[in-house]
């Protein structure tokens, strides 16, 4: 007879109102699990925050909130010791990170080695550059002591195993998906509704980043630019979400930017990702040329969402788009105007096409494949 397992998933920081994607890869995975396993429980450690509802209550999951307390002492210290209270035989941690001290053993999902592969004080907000030294400093020794290492495209599975050719065996490949609401697609109503809550112009592109370097906005800001200088007022706009005003000036002050491009970039407050679907849906297209994605969720929300995407032809991003986006050279803002103008002058005919292409892409990524993958795994180790 099998040998019931006490599971431990680790979700420090979906409870925060901001969620990045590794947060909403936590609470996907939590979810699927929970659903596709309703007679194994699990314990979730997380804290509390503005959006603690946020985690879905099943029964056979156990939510316990250990107490805020800054980051490293609430996974160093903290997570372990519940560990050792509740008894956990596997704890997956989800963001890259886990205790070295840790009694239970330890599934680790890496979604990247970003902060490996540069100098971690270099660029970045100054909670990015502690962030990127936290975690080239620890990721190392949790590379030898976990028994799985997740990771999240064949892309970046590659690149770990280059860096730790010793531990290729215990390293494995689990895609990730959209959030479920994704699935259903908005009604007229729901969409006028949002572009009135985030007050958006009538015609725009969108752009979903933020201040990290390897999501290429200084790039994307230049091709704008140039397309703005060609087509001048007849220009859509450019909706940036929750992208800082001191930011924006420092890029034109860089770059000797006529101000009167500002009027063409939006900076929107921060989406919802409840709400995304319903902007991008309405947008002549989604743009995503990061520099470098382990994964790229986005691109298949931009599929769901029916709307032509643009990426980038480097990293994991062909591996998630497939042939349904137009990719670009992230380094070259003449390419991303390119597809930006490509955009702009498809026929109904070819915006149909690449819209369907996405919409079945998209279909190929789901959380119960994730789930059962899972699983599996838990079992194993």
């Amino acid at each position: 007879m099998e040998t019931v397992k006490t599971i431990a998933i680790e979700a420090q920081r979906v409870t925060r109102a901001k969620k990045h994607g590794m947060d909403f890869v936590a609470l996907n995975y939590i979810n699927a699990l929970g659903k596709n396993y309703p007679n194994h429980k699990f314990i979730v450690f997380t804290k509390k925050g503005d959006d603690d509802k946020i985690i879905p209550h099943l029964p056979n999951l156990r939510i316990i909130y250990i107490p805020n307390l800054p980051y490293p002492i609430w996974e160093q210290i903290a997570l372990p010791y519940y560990c050792k209270k509740f008894k956990v035989d596997v704890l997956h941690c989800t963001s890259n990170t886990a205790p070295i001290f840790l009694k239970s053993k330890l599934v680790l999902t890496l979604h990247d080695i970003i902060f490996m592969e540069s100098n971690p004080l270099k660029d970045g907000s100054l909670y990015q550059r502690f962030g990127n030294l936290y975690r080239r400093w620890i990721v190392p020794n949790l590379v030898k002591k976990a028994k799985s290492i997740i990771t999240v495209s064949n892309y970046e599975k590659e690149n770990i195993k280059r860096r730790w050719p010793k531990h290729e065996d215990k390293i494995e490949t689990v895609y990730n998906a959209v959030n479920d609401h994704f699935w259903s697609f908005p009604s007229n109503e729901e969409i006028n509704k949002a572009k009135e809550l985030y007050q958006l112009p009538d015609r725009y592109f969108v752009f979903l980043g933020n201040t990290d370097p390897k999501k290429n906005v200084s790039n994307l800001f230049k091709a704008f630019y140039n397309l703005w200088k060609d087509f001048g007022d007849k220009t859509p706009k450019l909706v940036v979400p929750d992208y800082p005003a001191s930011w924006l000036n420092e890029w034109f002050l860089e770059n000797g930017a006529d101000q009167n491009f500002k009027d063409f970039i939006f900076c929107s407050s921060y989406i919802h990702n409840k709400d995304l679907q319903c902007i991008l849906t309405n947008a002549i297209a989604f743009l995503y040329p990061s520099k470098r994605e382990s994964f790229g969720i986005p691109i298949l929300e931009g599929f769901l969402s029916k709307v032509p995407v643009i990426t980038s032809g480097v990293a994991a991003m062909p591996e998630v788009a497939g042939d349904a986006a137009i990719l670009v050279d992230p380094l070259k803002p003449e390419d991303i105007k390119k597809a930006l103008i490509q955009v702009l002058n498809q026929s109904s005919e070819e915006r149909e096409t690449i819209v369907e292409q996405g919409y079945l892409r998209a279909h190929q990524f789901n959380w119960d494949s994730s789930a059962k993958q899972l699983m599996a795994i838990y079992k194993r180790v």
